[in-house]
């Protein structure tokens, strides 16, 4: 029955004072505040860890200045009656227990009441407060005087903690040892002691019984066949030979150690493979008798007594009687027929062996086919060759023999003699002119150019052909019409004529042999320019392909033309975010060389969230213009840029190119500082960062930025906590009285990419006493220069009425300066005799408080 026992963790947090260290915990004598940790057993043996956040509070000297009214002497300070101003000391004990000298500056002040509370061990008593050696908790009073002048009483409510001493008993097998108790680690049974501070830090002495309780360790040995397993050992399920160790408890829960040493004995599956001829059957396989094919099993024992099963396939072979067929030539004979030679037709017996070595007996019946030889004499004319005689193309008179294959496949010879009669093939050339057709051959009238065949015979039949290539010659000029045509000079003033040109001044023009296509046609005048502009008279001569040409007049009228502006080919630009450009356009013309006009260039845009402006700079006649680009801050994207050129005339030519704009990251921003920060201890105050407002740190790429705080050179100490969600960060500030002083508080933001951006702001935390918890938004004030070097103003947004009462005092409420002003007076200070550093300046008006902080910076 298995009991789990609990182990413990426990935070304790302490404070003392400098002058009471070293600070016993556990074993450990500890000289510096930090965090400590030491283990304990339980009861029941187990480990218990103990974590000490220790805090060393320092001791101080505090200068107090005070008055009283004098109907309020004499002045109580501590043990001291005071009848007169003046200085006084008095060692009182801090919040946290420790010696504080107070000096008393006499002056005349408010009252104050403050509570102080604090626990000592038994061991520590008497405990000496102001005046009172105190021996039992409760709550004492001691008088004292605030810097107000009236009476401040501090209150102690002393807890006094009790100290103990506890007995405890524990068993632990001989495998747990060495026991660890405290500080001691014990190896035998027996009674020890140790002394623990308790939470509070009093002594507490722990006696502890150890019983020690021995283990055991038994070997065993077994063995099984394969077919036994699994093995069943304990709570193991065993499925090979080897050696196993089972873990049992004693009654006392101790282990007791059993050790298998398993030895698994084979067992053998056997597969055999014979084959038998048909007169070798029955086949004896073990103790049976086998007259089939199959498979068979036998089981035997091996010497350890584990079965081994034999399994047989036996093949039985067939013996077989075979009757055959065949047939040969003649000239085939003699016939092998197994060991046997036959030179003629008959049946005959062979006996074999199969493959498998069993017996086969063949009988063939063998047939003998005869053989032949044939003569044959032909004729055929040239044109008729080749002659196919068998497997032979022949083209030659001669004698040929072919051997051919009998219905009963055996070699016939046949004997050609061929002879071959001539034929006779003429080719003739004649030319005629186109005049002199038709040209007669043969009983076929010709007209035109071409090859032409008449076909003959000879005595033997055989065809003889002529084959006439007749060139019937041109000798006809083409028919010209000729056509007025109109042509524009282009933007260099000159025009060239086109083959279209050409086929609009001879369009109807025709050939009697010659396609249109194949007319040759030229101009006396081609190119045009300037000085052509008007009527001009050509002349056209057509040529056909023989040579004939014919010719004509005509007027080609040449004008200057409507010839758009031009410009060069704009190529597509790439540039990062924030960049702008300004690019060169070229090939910049207006009109042509016959005349010029001026032209107007302007540039536009589509994506009015990337490109802010663009303008053209262009002077007149120019061949090149700039384009200046500018575009949107921190935008990126494409867009594509119209080019659009004018001239006088409106004729316009536009080219475009694509801009596209890469992306760049930019680093986070700091918009707005963040303001120091006032609060008294035992307050909370929460401050937040909006993520999405960007009031205080914003990122133009509209990246989600990540906020992480710290304090210089150190972690955040317990009392400094961050929160965040979507939409807000926040710093939680909750300081107890140990907490006083100012901080700076580093935040940082940082993007994606890593860029970061930091802020600092000072929170102080203060403890002012007798000062009500103040109302800082009843009035506005401006409080400057701040930073001052010295003289300060004091200016209000809506002046308050009354009286107004000035305090200024140093970071740890020492009084630095007091004055009165009524409502209507300029408030103005100078603190230039003091030394620099952080002071808070207190406002009482109308029994309400503001407290803002001053920096004084004398550098």
């Amino acid at each position: 029955d298995l009991v789990v026992h609990p182990e413990f963790s426990v935070n304790l947090k302490d404070s003392v004072c400098e002058s009471e260290l070293p600070y016993i915990f556990g074993s450990q004598s500890i000289s510096a505040p930090g965090q400590y940790k030491e283990t304990l057993k339980t009861v029941e043996g187990c480990d218990s860890i103990i974590t000490l956040d220790l805090v060393v509070h320092p001791e101080f000297s505090v200068n107090l200045k005070d008055s009283v009214c004098e109907s309020e002497l004499p002045y109580i300070f501590g043990s001291q009656s005071i009848s007169a101003p003046g200085q006084y000391k008095e060692t009182l004990k801090t919040v946290e227990g420790c010696d504080s000298i107070i000096t008393l500056d006499l002056v005349v002040h408010p009252e104050f009441s403050v509570n102080l509370k604090d626990s000592v061990c038994e061991s520590e008593l008497p405990y000496i407060f102001g005046s009172q050696s105190i021996s039992a908790p409760g709550q004492y009073k001691e008088t004292l005087k605030t810097v107000e002048g009236c009476d401040s009483i501090i209150t102690l409510d002393l807890v006094v903690h009790p100290e103990f001493s506890v007995n405890l008993k524990d068993s632990v097998c001989e495998s747990e040892l060495p026991y660890i108790f405290g500080s001691q680690s014990i190896s035998a049974p027996g009674q020890y002691k140790e002394t623990l501070k308790t939470v509070e830090g009093c002594d507490s002495i722990i006696t502890l019984d150890l019983v020690v309780h021995p283990e055991f360790s038994v070997n065993l040995k077994n063995s099984v066949c394969e077919s036994e397993l699994p093995y069943i050992f304990g709570s193991q399920s065993i499925s090979a030979p080897g050696q196993y160790k089972e873990t049992l408890k004693t009654v006392e829960g101790c282990d007791s150690i059993i050790t298998l040493d398993l030895v698994v004995h084979p067992e053998f599956s056997v597969n055999l493979k014979d084959s038998v001829c048909e007169s070798e059957l029955p086949y004896i396989f073990g103790s049976q008798s086998i007259s089939a094919p199959g498979q068979y099993k036998e089981t035997l024992k091996t010497v350890e007594g584990c079965d081994s099963i034999i399994t047989l396939d036996l093949v039985v072979h067939p013996e077989f009687s075979v009757n055959l067929k065949d047939s040969v030539c003649e000239s085939e004979l003699p016939y092998i027929f197994g060991s046997q030679s036959i030179s003629a037709p008959g049946q005959y017996k062979e006996t074999l062996k199969t493959v498998e070595g069993c017996d086969s007996i063949i009988t063939l019946d063998l047939v003998v086919h005869p053989e032949f030889s044939v003569n044959l004499k032909d004729s055929v004319c040239e044109s008729e060759l080749p002659y196919v005689f068998g497997s032979q193309l022949l083209i030659s008179s001669g004698t040929y023999t072919e051997t051919f294959t009998s219905a009963s496949s055996c070699d016939s010879v046949v004997a050609l003699d061929l002879w071959i009669h001539k034929s006779y093939n003429i080719k003739l050339n004649e030319s005629v002119k186109q005049t002199e057709l038709p040209y007669i051959f043969g009983d076929q009238p010709l007209y035109e150019s071409g090859d032409y065949t008449n076909s003959l015979f000879t005595a033997f039949g055989c065809d003889s052909i002529i084959t006439l290539h007749l060139l019937v010659e041109d000798n006809i000029p083409p028919v010209v019409i000729c056509n007025a045509i109109n042509v524009e000079l282009l933007t260099d003033g000159t025009y060239t004529l086109t083959e279209a040109d050409k086929k609009a001044i001879t369009q109807e023009t025709t050939d009697n042999v010659s396609a249109y296509e194949d007319l040759d046609i030229q101009v006396s005048t081609s190119v045009f320019s300037c000085e052509h502009l008007g009527e001009n008279t050509v002349k056209v001569t057509v040529s056909d392909t023989a040579g004939n040409e014919a010719s004509c007049q005509t007027t080609i009228s040449v004008n200057i033309g409507i010839s758009p502006p031009t410009i060069n080919e704009i190529p597509d630009l790439t540039i990062n975010e924030d960049d702008s450009v300004s690019i060169t356009l070229s090939g910049i013309s207006g009109g042509n060389k016959c005349e010029t006009r001026k032209v107007s260039i302007e540039a536009t845009g589509s994506n009015t969230n990337l490109v802010e402006k663009l303008s053209v700079k262009y002077f007149p006649l120019d061949t090149v213009a700039i384009l200046d680009i500018v575009l949107i801050p921190d935008q990126s994207g494409t867009d594509i840029i119209v080019v659009e050129v004018t001239d006088t005339l409106g004729n316009i030519t536009t080219e475009s190119f694509t801009i596209t704009v890469n992306t760049v990251n930019d680093p986070p921003t700091l918009i707005h500082a963040m303001e120091d920060q006032l609060m008294d201890t035992g307050d909370t105050l929460t401050v937040s960062i909006n993520k999405l407002d960007g009031n205080i740190f914003s990122d133009i790429d509209d990246n989600s930025l990540a906020y992480a705080s710290s304090m210089e050179n150190e972690a955040f100490p317990d009392w400094i906590t961050e929160s965040e969600n979507e939409d807000i960060y926040n710093l939680i500030f909750t300081p107890s009285s140990a907490d006083t002083g100012c901080f700076n508080i580093i935040v940082e933001t940082s993007d994606p990419a890593g860029e970061t951006v930091t802020d600092t702001f000072e929170i102080c935390v203060m403890s002012v006493v007798g000062i009500d918890k103040l109302d800082r938004n009843k009035f506005e004030i401006k409080l400057y220069p701040n930073p001052s070097k010295g003289t300060v103003n004091i200016d209000f947004t809506n002046p308050p009425t009354g009286e107004i009462e000035l305090l200024v005092t140093d970071i740890l409420g020492g009084q630095i300066l007091y004055k009165r002003y009524q409502s209507n007076e300029r408030i103005v200070f100078d603190l230039s005799r003091h030394i620099s550093g952080s002071y808070l300046v207190i406002l009482k008006i109308n029994e309400q408080r503001i407290v803002r902080k001053l920096i004084l910076d004398k550098k």
